[in-house]
Parts: C-alpha cells; sequence; structure tokens
C-alpha cells in the first residue's frame, strides 16, 4: 500500500499518510509534514491517530482487527478541530 488519506468531511482538507513499518504485526502511516502523528493497529483500541506530541489519541476508526486501516467514517481531532473524516487507502 503507497498511502492513506484522512479527509476531514467540513471542509474538505486532506491529511496524508505514509507507511512506515510495522507495529503488532501490522503497517504503521506517518503524517507526511513535520508531524508525528500516526496511525497504527493497538491492541486496546484497535485503529487509532495518535499524536505524540500532545500524548493523545488525535482520532478513531470504527473497531477493526484487520491488518490495515478501515476505510470509511472515523472521528478525531486535526489542529484542535474535532470533527468527522473519511479514511481513503490507495496503492
Amino acid at each position: 500500500m503507497t498511502h492513506l488519506t484522512l479527509e476531514r468531511l467540513d471542509d474538505g482538507r486532506q491529511y496524508h499518510f505514509r507507511p512506515a513499518g510495522t507495529c503488532n504485526g501490522r503497517p504503521i502511516y506517518r503524517f507526511t509534514d513535520a508531524r508525528e502523528v500516526a496511525i497504527f493497529w493497538d491492541a486496546d483500541h484497535g485503529w487509532i491517530a495518535r499524536d505524540p506530541a500532545r500524548g493523545v489519541v488525535a482520532g478513531r476508526g470504527p473497531r477493526d482487527d484487520g491488518d490495515r486501516p478501515p476505510e470509511g467514517l472515523w472521528s478525531g481531532r486535526a489542529q484542535e478541530r474535532r470533527g468527522a473524516f473519511r479514511v481513503t487507502l490507495a496503492g
């Protein structure tokens, strides 16, 4: 898989992630800008977006234990805005 995109539904802003290794036997995706936000599978919560600089879970998808993040609607926070996001996978 080449990349993952989060699109904020209220304004169409897109956040792009690229593969960056593995964790728990599943891929990790890192935000392509300077921040260290990552999307990965967590044994307690399933697929999440985590912002280590703030020490918080920045977003979550529907509970899914699959080998890659589920496409569809996620809830989260980006740049201090809460909202709904659409996740799409490509490649």
